[in-house]
């Protein structure tokens, strides 16, 4: 729907639109980071909510497409991280920097008989799981798992070659 964000804090109901501060009333993902600001991703941008007031940033495909030479794949507690075309962002307080997904073997195989015009490394889906390990539900390529160091990328169990649009983690720790 496209009515914005409603809040229950134990005792009412509260809303948050675009009067609010919020860019746009129909929101697709909403994140918490390491300080407790609420991230929405919306179709107009993204809006950060501290508590008291949004701040609003261009949509993710907005942004510098290209990462700049010192931007190395790494992770913090406080990164936010946004789906991106054939990669993703990562937020760290207001910086958003571009980070495409690194080469697989598999992407010669798409390159052989792609099923889509958009890119197998096109990311749906992200999960930071509670040991700090990022997932990433990709367009055709199954999932790839980023521990920090290194890349592994799963396809087994008839993940790859369709779209991975969510990941979760469940009480146990199940991905």
């Amino acid at each position: 729907n496209r009515e914005g964000a409603h809040r229950f804090d134990g005792k009412a109901w509260s809303q948050f639109t675009d009067r609010d501060g919020l860019p746009y009333n129909q929101i697709q993902k909403i994140q918490e980071d390491a300080s407790g600001n609420l991230w929405f991703t919306t179709g107009a941008g993204i809006g950060r909510y501290d508590g008291k007031a949004f701040t609003t940033f261009p949509k993710p495909e907005d942004l510098e497409p290209q990462p700049p030479a010192d931007a190395p794949w790494k992770m913090a507690d406080e990164d936010v991280w946004f789906e991106a075309g054939g990669g993703v962002y990562r937020c760290n307080g207001n910086r958003f920097t571009y980070l495409p997904l690194p080469s697989t073997d598999r992407n010669f195989n798409y390159a052989q008989s792609p099923t889509s015009a958009v890119s197998p490394f096109t990311v749906y889906s992200i999960l930071k799981d509670r040991a700090g390990n990022l997932w990433l539900g990709t367009q055709s390529l199954g999932v790839c798992r980023y521990d920090g160091h290194a890349f592994t990328w799963f396809a087994e169990q008839g993940l790859a070659g369709a779209a991975v649009l969510a990941i979760f983690e469940d009480y146990a720790g199940n991905i």
